[in-house]
């Protein structure tokens, strides 16, 4: 959201805050935030004031009232809204930000036994809805040594809730890429040694029916990949809401469903249907206008 007096000079990044108003419109169940909800300046994230001016001032938002008023609200959390540009674990003031996001985003839950996570899980209906932390056990790509972006505790959480879940799907939120193939910015696939962990020990579990959702990269996109001959999981990434999106996209992505990149300013909806046992999941994308742009369809795969 702009905010004259400390934004960049020359055009700013906000605009075109009618999809708020769109996406109320829609009349959703709730809504899953995927991180950048509010983007910290350099004059906010070093004081309580700031930090939590700069939540204030997102939240005040007039096109964002109807949406707030009107339905459940569910988030998580990326760089922008946990510290600086590109943070990882070491920033200093991860226990304030924390302190803030809990307070304008009260989730059901948060945490995880013996950290200070910023995740949780939820259920709607049949489906659940982890909720990831890519930033508090975040290191620096390290020359030598183990680089992670969840953790090994946040991991094996996240392994046991899926094993033990008997939702038709079992949905993945975190604010980074993880399926995309191309090493470039944030994507997982920079971190390959645990990207390569997390999807081993789905397949070895032979957990079904997995789909993350993510955001970050300002273009939309569905990824999909094939863990063995009959198990295969997904990936949703929406962005940008209201940021600037990215017009030219020219990566290597291996998992890349064609036809699905969006660049432009968009939103996503997730239809469950069908009966119990023969679920469909719709991924419906639309502009700033509520126009629809595209839809993909996921079956169920059979079996736990």
């Amino acid at each position: 959201m702009n905010d004259e007096p400390y934004d960049r000079p020359g055009k700013p990044y906000g605009g075109d805050y009618q999809i708020l108003e769109a996406i109320y419109k829609s009349k959703p169940n709730f809504m899953l935030w995927l991180g950048d909800n509010t983007y910290f300046r350099e004059a906010d994230f070093t004081t309580k004031s700031g930090i939590y001016y700069r939540q204030t001032h997102t939240r005040s938002v007039k096109e964002l009232q109807p949406l707030l008023a009107n339905t459940h609200h569910y988030a998580i959390w990326d760089d922008h809204d946990f510290g600086p540009n590109d943070a990882n674990g070491s920033f200093y003031n991860k226990a304030l930000t924390l302190k803030a996001f809990q307070d304008f985003w009260p989730n059901p839950n948060y945490g995880i036994e013996g950290t200070d996570a910023c995740a949780g899980k939820f259920s709607y209906a049949d489906c659940d809805f982890f909720l990831l932390d890519n930033r508090t056990f975040r290191t620096p790509l390290y020359d030598t040594g183990l680089s992670e972006i969840l953790g090994s505790k946040q991991i094996e959480w996240l392994i046991a809730g899926l094993k033990s879940s008997r939702a038709s799907f079992k949905f993945v939120a975190v604010g980074g890429q993880f399926l995309n193939t191309a090493q470039v910015y944030e994507n997982h696939a920079n971190y390959a040694a645990e990207r390569d962990f997390l999807l081993r020990r789905i397949r070895e579990e032979n957990i079904r029916n997995v789909v993350f959702l993510s955001g970050d990269r300002h273009h939309s996109e569905v990824n999909h990949l094939a863990l063995s001959d009959d198990l295969y999981i997904s990936e949703i990434t929406s962005s940008p809401l209201t940021s600037s999106a990215h017009r030219s996209v020219k990566e290597k992505n291996d998992n890349l469903v064609k036809g699905s990149l969006i660049k432009e300013r968009n939103y996503a909806t997730l239809k469950v249907s069908g009966k119990l046992k023969k679920r469909a999941l719709s991924i419906t994308f639309y502009n700033s206008q509520g126009e629809e742009l595209y839809n993909h369809a996921i079956p169920l795969q059979d079996g736990k």
